[in-house]
């Protein structure tokens, strides 16, 4: 199982912060697939995390990591979107 991690904005289209996620498929190796996956198969909010990618970066184990980095049952992988405030 993986812990998929949202903050801020993609919090609030999710409508949740924490997923948890049973990946069993030995070709989702890397972030990048992991999404283009989830995008094709469970479509909704994924839809619009993948339209915001290049804005969003993206953490495994609390490391700031590329969307090509490989993950594993067990990591958690957390979507950072830009932050503004006031």
């Amino acid at each position: 199982m993986i812990r998929i991690l949202l903050f801020a904005s993609l919090k609030e289209i999710f409508d949740q912060d924490v997923i948890e996620l049973n990946v069993e498929d030995k070709n989702l190796k890397s972030v990048d697939r992991l999404l283009d996956f989830l995008v094709k198969n469970k479509q909704g909010p994924w839809v619009e995390l993948e339209k915001k990618r290049k804005h969003i970066r993206v953490a495994v184990n609390h490391e700031i990591v590329s969307w090509n980095h490989i993950v594993k049952q067990g990591d958690d992988i957390a979507f950072l979107p830009p932050i503004t405030g006031g």
